[in-house]
Order: C-alpha cells, then structure tokens, then sequence
C-alpha cells in the first residue's frame, strides 16, 4: 500500500491534537520517539508542547523542554535559559506566541514579553 509520508506540518498538527485533548504525555512520545529522530522537531513543535504544559500548570516540565530544544533545535546560551525561567517565574502562565527569526527567540506571555538573543 502506498499512501503519503509525515511530515513536519503534519506532524506538528498531530502533537497540536494531542495536546487539545489534554494528552499532552502522548504528544512528547511522539516529539521525541518520531519527529527528533526523522529530523521534523522545530521550534514549533517544541512550541505546540511548552505551551500546553504552562496553560496546564505544569511549568517544570516545560523549561525542561525548553532545556531540551537547546540541543536538538536551537542553541542556547545558559543565561538566555536564565531568563527564560526568570519569565515563567515572574508569572508566565500562557505562552501565547513563540517566533524564532533566525537570530533571536521572542517570548511572548500574559506577563509580558521577553527576548532571547542564542549567540550573544
């Protein structure tokens, strides 16, 4: 049988299910069993999944992951890690937008915004 391959787009609307419907321990089995070993995982896919682990509370586990996309998509600094959590501490509870534009990660929250700049 034939039929078409995932990819990443569709592989980030998987995780996107998953994580509306409160599953969203399933939906970090598939980032790191499937998408991080085909090479799909982004900064979206991370994005999808931080997002629905701070609007469920569980902050932690989404710096964790935060952690972890500084080895599989982004490089971070440790200080930007720093500030990351400085934010979720501050009162991040709702990611709301997460952009990467090449040169920097912009946060933005129901606490504000904050900018990471990987290389400096």
């Amino acid at each position: 049988m034939g039929g078409m391959e995932p990819d990443s787009y569709s592989c980030d609307e998987l995780l996107r299910g998953f994580c509306e419907a409160d599953r969203i321990d399933k939906a970090y089995v598939v980032l790191v069993n499937k998408m991080e070993v085909k090479r799909y995982a982004d900064v979206v896919s991370y994005n999808t999944i931080i997002t629905a682990l701070c609007r469920s509370g569980v902050t932690r586990k989404a710096y964790k992951l935060f952690e972890e996309m500084e080895f599989n998509v982004v490089p971070l600094m440790k200080s930007q890690l720093q500030s990351f959590w400085d934010w979720v501490v501050k009162g991040a509870r709702y990611l709301l937008r997460w952009v990467w534009t090449g040169d920097h990660i912009l946060l933005c929250s129901d606490a504000g915004d904050i900018c990471l700049h990987p290389y400096s």
